[in-house]
């Protein structure tokens, strides 16, 4: 009898042992698994950071552009946008800032082409000044990046 239980224990510590050698195989493909996925990340460069430089010419494009789409489609939030200094000075209201775009609308305005442009300071904040090919002249005075209010000259 002592031999049978002898055996029984031997069949289970050889169980436990094979039991073992496949835990740790099936751990370890798992890592080989997470490693490769890590690789191919690497190699197709997803989820990386694209430093990109704008120039001062691009940014004065941008913002012209930005404003007459606003000035062309959504005259209320391109009324809204207009600095304080230049709503008490120029427009009394929205629709002497909706008469102004009626003059404003020409061929030239449209093709809102970049005559001039120049980084400086306005009222101690940083601004864009910015004159069309119609010759219009904006300033664009920046909170922040695509953060502004506009004064028309």
């Amino acid at each position: 009898m002592e031999e049978v239980k002898n055996y029984k224990g031997i069949v289970v510590w050889f169980l436990l042992v094979i039991v073992f050698i496949v835990m740790v195989y099936l751990f370890n493909k798992g890592e080989e698994k997470s490693a490769r996925l890590d690789t191919s990340i690497s190699n197709y460069k997803i989820n990386r950071i694209i430093p990109t430089y704008i120039s001062d010419e691009d940014l004065a494009k941008k913002y012209l552009v930005n404003y007459a789409n606003l000035m062309m489609y959504f005259p209320d939030k391109a009324f809204e946008l207009i600095d304080e200094e230049c709503l008490n000075e120029r427009f009394e209201s929205l629709d002497s800032f909706k008469n102004y775009l009626k003059e404003t609308f020409t061929t030239n305005f449209l093709r809102l082409t970049v005559k001039e442009y120049r980084y400086g300071t306005y009222g101690g904040a940083r601004a864009m000044y910015v004159v069309d090919a119609d010759d219009n002249e904006f300033i664009f005075k920046e909170k922040s990046l695509m953060d502004y209010t506009v004064i028309i000259k």
